[in-house]
């Protein structure tokens, strides 16, 4: 398989929830990736690996993910578009738990409240 200007891999690996292609997004085989090697080696983790599909997506779309455009389905011509974080994973990472802490505070009252007045 080539993907792009690639090399010619026989056996190309996919890795991750979303089965980034090797041959097509490794900087090491394809020059042309988009992902930084770093990012790269840290592909299993399910942040990292979301973060890479969503670069992917970006420049292109579901097209890296298809092959209904041989079937005629038009998905293929989606085209991809601005991602919340394009710079790098850790964006994403480094959310604030102050407001996820408070929400569960709150969840937590209504739910004693809501099983002491099931008690009288």
């Amino acid at each position: 398989m080539q993907c792009g200007d690639s090399a010619v891999v026989d056996a190309p690996q996919s890795y991750g929830v979303f089965g980034l292609l090797d041959v097509c997004w490794d900087p090491a085989i394809n020059p042309l990736s988009p992902v930084p090697a770093e990012w790269w080696a840290r592909r299993m983790e399910p942040e990292v690996n979301t973060w890479i599909a969503s670069l992917i997506w970006a420049s292109g779309g579901w097209r890296s993910w298809t092959t209904a455009e041989a079937t005629g389905c038009n998905i293929a011509s989606v085209p991809g578009g601005p991602i919340p974080y394009p710079r790098n994973p850790t964006e994403l990472m480094s959310y604030d738990t102050g407001a996820s802490d408070g929400l569960l505070a709150l969840i937590v009252g209504v739910v004693t409240l809501g099983i002491s007045a099931l008690r009288r």
